[in-house]
């Protein structure tokens, strides 16, 4: 899989290509009656070189257009718990985001980073900004998200962008990234995201802290 095609998963919100300009000037022993024009070129306000936070603006990379169409932050948190110990997600930032494939090359790369096939060039992405925070007591092995779920469609952790199998968080530490998937147009509008944790091991995985858990809740505003 190539990550860069997902961002950190940011390359839906991160990054975009620069423009450039040049300018050309006559030499100074042009006559002097001729005149000279400048043709000014505006710029669309609406492209950005850095992570999308307002509604309307986009991105451009690697034959790839991103715009951002709703933004949300739901200050909410999700409390994976067993026998006291405990696994903290904090959802921090959703954005549901239109994307655009301008070359058809890179069709294939997106959907295996999105681990679902694309049909049409243009396509809805979810991406949820978390922070994960380790109370176990112990240092944890991250077997990663086993589901999630988009209002009453659920996803296994095969239908989804995870970058967590195989992170170890230390103990009291916390650890933050995303998880996106691709989602249905009418899917931009859902109100509600549940996600799930596969079990959570000491690192070298000798022995499991929390069991596979359920789904816990938020809800978007």
């Amino acid at each position: 899989m190539r990550k860069s095609f997902v961002v950190g998963l940011s390359i839906l919100i991160a990054l975009s290509f620069s423009a450039c300009s040049n300018n050309s000037s006559s030499p100074s022993s042009s006559i002097s009656s001729t005149k000279t024009s400048k043709k000014v070129v505006k710029q669309d306000s609406k492209k950005v070189s850095g992570p999308l936070t307002k509604v309307g603006t986009f991105s451009v990379r690697d034959g790839r257009k991103a715009t951002l169409v709703k933004i949300y932050h739901p200050a909410q948190s999700l409390t994976f718990a067993e026998d006291g110990k405990q696994v903290i997600v904090n959802i921090e930032t959703i954005k549901i985001l239109q994307n655009d494939i301008q070359d058809p090359s890179i069709r294939s790369e997106i959907e295996s980073a999105y681990k679902t096939s694309i049909p049409d060039n243009r396509f809805f992405s979810i991406q949820i900004d978390f922070k994960l925070v380790n109370k176990l007591g112990s240092d944890a092995y991250l077997e990663g998200f086993s589901t999630l779920t988009l209002g009453d469609r659920g996803l296994s952790h095969e239908q989804f962008y995870d970058p967590t199998p195989a992170v170890t968080v230390a103990s009291g530490a916390g650890y933050s990234n995303n998880l996106a998937a691709v989602i249905s147009e009418s899917e931009v509008n859902l109100t509600r995201i549940g996600l799930a944790l596969e079990n959570v091991d000491e690192p070298g995985q000798s022995s499991q802290l929390i069991q596979p858990t359920s789904t816990q809740y938020f809800t978007l505003k």
